[in-house]
């Protein structure tokens, strides 16, 4: 399980495509709003059922015309309006993403490798000592490492 709280903001910049899968169901709940902008495209698609719900008004807007259902009444304005005159549904690109992968082999720890201090280093560390005289000999490549 993965559980996260942050008490201030967060942000995400993902610079190429970003996929999420769930094998179950994805919940989001906003404060008080969802805004999105997109370049060319929004295509939502569901199996069997889609459900846009609002408490006084939805609207859709597509060059100068727009169809709204608010508490008064539906509302269709456009050049010309159309009712079962033909014409076909538009369609959208689909999803596109894809399941993440395992990451690469990490390399093989070295069997021994070289310690990051020297032992007089360390120890000059833990005093109180105002120069580090294996430093200086480190500088000039006469050290252990």
């Amino acid at each position: 399980d993965d559980h996260l709280t942050v008490d201030g903001q967060s942000k995400e910049h993902v610079k190429g495509d970003k996929t999420v899968i769930s094998d179950n169901k994805i919940h989001i709940k906003q404060g008080t709003g969802q805004l999105v902008d997109t370049g060319n495209e929004i295509h939502q698609k569901s199996g069997a059922k889609l459900v846009i719900e609002a408490g006084s008004q939805i609207t859709l807007k597509a060059g100068g015309c727009f169809v709204t259902v608010d508490t008064s009444g539906v509302h269709i304005s456009g050049p010309v309006v159309d009712l079962n005159a033909g014409g076909a549904a538009g369609s959208g690109s689909g999803y596109g993403g894809a399941a993440p992968t395992l990451p690469g082999q990490l390399p093989p720890k070295p069997e021994n490798p070289l310690p990051m201090l020297t032992p007089a280093q360390i120890a000059t560390m833990k005093s109180a000592a105002p120069f580090c005289e294996e430093c200086e000999k480190c500088k000039d490549g006469e050290c252990e490492i």
